[in-house]
C-alpha cells in the first residue's frame, strides 16, 4: 500500500465549533444538560485567509442558523451545495 502525502492539517477545511452554556442551570439538572443558547467559534485558517470569529446565539431553535450564516458571510465564506456523489458519509 502507498502512502499519500498529506497536506498542512486544515488546509482544506473551515472548522467552526458549537458550545453550549452550563453555568447557573436549574437545580437538579444532569451533568449532559445545557442551555439552548451558546456560541459558535471560527477557527483562524491562514490557508484561506480566515481570521478567528465568534458570535452568540439565545436559541439554537430560533436563531442558530442565522448567526451560522453570519459568522460566515461576514468572513466572505459562501456555502454551496455538494453533489451527492462527491462525499460518502458514514454513520458509526
Amino acid at each position: 500500500m502507498v502512502k499519500k502525502e498529506r497536506g498542512p492539517y486544515g488546509k482544506n477545511m473551515i472548522k467552526v465549533a458549537i458550545r453550549f452554556w452550563t453555568n447557573n442551570l436549574p437545580k437538579g439538572a444532569d451533568k449532559k444538560t445545557a442551555w439552548k443558547g451558546g456560541a459558535l467559534y471560527l477557527y483562524k485558517n491562514d490557508h484561506k485567509d480566515i481570521k478567528p470569529a465568534m458570535i452568540m446565539f439565545d436559541d439554537i431553535n430560533d436563531d442558530f442558523q442565522k448567526k451560522l450564516f453570519k459568522l460566515l458571510n461576514d468572513q466572505g465564506i459562501k456555502l454551496v451545495e455538494v453533489p451527492k456523489e462527491k462525499f460518502r458519509v458514514v454513520n458509526k
